[in-house]
């Protein structure tokens, strides 16, 4: 027997692209929030300079009375370039954002005939390179859900959909600095440190992933206000930032309307005046008696200024040796996130630890494109690889070699890369992967990978302390012991420790004395 079927998992069928992404990679998938609908994008993982080449949507309804996985998608939406990210509301099943190669962020309405809701400009104050990555955060102030996107064109940026995507409410910018490496040496990435001699040095370096580390977005626990921020860059770097939705207190400003000041309340203090000043200066200009946030834009601040986050404190994790293709946050797990890299390398961090507790090599000199974590097992989690393969772990099971091995199925090609991974938060023994050619695979994961054991959630916790103390003896009895033996005393101070993000804040991650000399 192979390793899928002996750990139980097998091939449902194959969704074949639509015939507008013929020549189309799929570069993203996820499941809709109500888990019935799976939406893929398709464009060019290895695209570069100019997008020739359109973009298209795809969504298939698999519980449909009359669903048929040999018809085409039910809805299908072209675009002028390539598609290259994607992020389903957590809480509205219709809603998709998905993320362009020109720098698009856009806004679909799948119940609509005319799908399309918002999209952004290409500006300098938006973004004018591909969307690596969209993810939903929840904003407390807001109450509802905003938008972040990271591209590489070395900017951070958060949109809510109330202002309909004409401008995001804040923002941040990556620049040149130097992280933590294997060896205790130091390579190029990235920090969203913007000093006076960085901005003009112009070493902005492009970002590739994003991640919100406290909860999933679905329960409302991570939020922009208390979930640090976890960037990957094109040069490898992970940079952990603080919670980015932090704003200061502003007297009432004269003339300013709440939009406009909120924008201006996220710029750091020593670029706060300058920006206020220019604003004002040109409103005079023009004798606008009233500043809203179109004002502020048209103005034409430094967008270096605007979008500086010079006065925060940044963490720098150990660095890939290649881009940075993927990160993923622990829904179960307050300070745990997954990297993946060009290099072929999976890391599993704390977010209070500069070097991973684990890092494995699935498959040798094999780039990891994506990477999933189960949405109702807090112990497993999968990446997909170029050389076709998906790798499924259970850390219950073992801490360094996958349970299951997911191969292409029959007809497929085996160089065919694997380009990403879902797994269905409410249908949870479905998940979805895409290919290169297109292709979308949706898989069967048995009883035991799709069902949380009892006392999971604390069992993680345990075999992250175990790690995070340097010891990584890969026991499976010993993972299945911490699962069984959690007191309730364990799941009460663990619930109240996941129920509150902001308390990482209050701690700063370890490193050696060589770290703190480079720092």
């Amino acid at each position: 027997k192979t390793l899928t079927e002996e750990s139980g998992v097998t091939h449902k069928f194959t969704l074949r692209p639509p015939a507008a992404a013929s020549k189309l990679q799929c570069t993203a998938l996820e499941w809709n929030a109500s888990g019935t609908v799976l939406i893929a994008v398709f464009g060019r993982i290895d695209m570069s300079g100019w997008c020739t080449l359109p973009g298209v949507l795809a969504a298939w309804s698999l519980f449909r009375r009359d669903f048929d996985h040999e018809k085409p998608p039910e809805t299908v939406i072209d675009h002028s370039s390539c598609l290259m990210s994607l992020a389903c509301h957590p809480t509205k099943p219709s809603i998709v954002a998905v993320g362009s190669f020109n720098g698009e962020v856009i806004l679909y309405d799948l119940t609509n005939p005319e799908p399309l809701v918002h999209a952004s400009q290409i500006d300098d104050y938006f973004h004018r390179e591909p969307v690596a990555q969209l993810r939903w955060i929840y904003d407390v102030e807001q109450q509802d859900h905003v938008l972040s996107s990271v591209s590489s064109d070395g900017k951070v940026l958060f949109w809510s959909l109330r202002h309909a995507l004409t401008y995001p409410v804040f923002g941040t910018k990556l620049s040149l600095h130097k992280p933590v490496t294997a060896n205790n040496e130091t390579q190029s990435a990235a920090t969203t440190s913007i000093s006076s001699a960085l901005r003009h040095s112009g070493s902005v370096h492009g970002g590739t992933a994003v991640a919100f580390i406290g909860s999933s977005a679905e329960s409302k626990d991570c939020t922009v206000q208390m979930s640090p921020m976890i960037v990957g860059t094109e040069a490898g770097g992970l940079l952990g930032c603080p919670p980015p939705g932090i704003r200061e207190s502003l007297p009432r400003l004269k003339n300013w309307d709440a939009d406009a000041a909120a924008i201006l309340s996220y710029v750091s203090g020593r670029e706060r005046v300058s920006v206020q000043a220019h604003v004002e200066q040109w409103a005079r200009h023009q004798r606008l008696r009233h500043i809203d946030a179109h004002a502020v834009f048209s103005s034409k601040p430094d967008p270096e200024a605007l979008f500086s986050s010079e006065n925060q404190r940044q963490t720098r994790y150990e660095a890939h040796s290649g881009p940075v293709l993927a990160l993923e946050a622990s829904p179960f797990h307050r300070h745990c996130f997954l990297s993946t890299g060009a290099d072929g390398n999976l890391r599993l961090f704390s977010l209070l630890q500069s070097r991973p507790l684990i890092a494995l090599e699935p498959a040798a000199f094999t780039a990891l494109l994506g990477a999933g974590w189960s949405r109702t097992r807090p112990m497993v989690f999968g990446v997909s690889a170029a050389n076709g393969m998906v790798y499924i772990y259970d850390l219950l099971k073992s801490v360094a070699t996958p349970v299951s091995v997911l191969t292409p199925p029959n007809g497929s090609s085996v160089s065919d890369p694997a380009t990403s991974i879902a797994f269905n938060s409410r249908m949870r023994s479905l998940l979805a992967t895409g290919s290169g050619s297109g292709t979308v695979h949706v898989w069967d994961l048995s009883w035991e990978l799709a069902n949380a054991s009892v006392g999971e959630k604390q069992a993680l916790a345990a075999v992250v302390r175990k790690l995070s103390e340097g010891d990584d003896d890969d026991e499976s009895n010993d993972a299945s012991s911490s699962s069984n033996n959690s007191t309730s005393s364990d799941k009460e101070s663990d619930d109240n420790n996941n129920n509150n993000p902001n308390a990482v804040l209050e701690e700063t991650p370890t490193s050696s004395p060589q770290e703190e000399e480079d720092r």
